[in-house]
């Protein structure tokens, strides 16, 4: 994150409340609800919240022209950043975001890579949906919805907004530790050890 630094305006403000989305552009990530989310922000004067979506797809431009037709000035799509400098923006955020589309499938759960990007950020994580298996359920770092309201995924972003610092960095231990434990070595160190268990069961 040191060595790969981001250069933003918003980013270097100490006095602004960060709500970042790193990830794809696209209809699946459902990410109008933000846009909107931030008007609704904006409608109730609240001055010192801006939100950053970073990412590539085929919604940057409608997104942006979106925002541009409703005076959603407290949000910005800054189209494709390159994947090393993501951590410095994460680590220099106050908020991670991960919206989609609802669907049946989310029954089955999900492992995004933006997901544990946020989590290796030491930042709690707000969802709009509820997948099963839920890793921010299990670690509590963060919440997630279960809708496609605007007003209500407002409502948690100003929720912690207005927590203490200290509240949101226990939020945050947590998403640490929950990269902590799916880190890759100490996946393949576990695998390995299955694989060697397996070995000596067949012999």
């Amino acid at each position: 994150a040191i060595n790969y630094k981001y250069i933003d305006y918003y980013l270097e403000q100490k006095n602004i409340f960060k709500v970042s989305y790193c990830g794809s552009v696209r209809l699946v990530n459902n990410l109008k609800l933000l846009c909107d989310a931030g008007k609704i922000i904006k409608n109730r004067g609240i001055k010192k919240l801006f939100i950053m979506i970073h990412g590539s797809g085929d919604q940057v431009d409608k997104l942006q022209k979106y925002c541009i037709e409703n005076d959603i000035d407290n949000v910005k799509l800054y189209g494709w950043i390159e994947k090393v400098k993501i951590p410095y923006v994460l680590t220099h955020s106050d908020l991670c975001i991960l919206c989609y589309q609802n669907t049946p499938l989310l029954r089955f759960g999900g492992s995004m890579n933006k997901m544990f990007e946020y989590f290796a950020s030491g930042k709690p994580v707000v969802t709009n949906a509820h997948m099963a298996y839920s890793f921010i359920e299990k670690y509590n770092c963060g919440s997630e919805l279960n809708t496609n309201s605007a007003e209500k995924l407002a409502d948690e972003i100003i929720r912690f907004y207005k927590m203490s610092n200290r509240e949101r960095e226990t939020f945050g231990q947590r998403s640490r530790q929950a990269a902590e434990d799916y880190d890759i070595q100490l996946l393949c160190e576990r695998l390995d050890k299955v694989m060697e268990y397996a070995e000596n069961r067949r012999r």
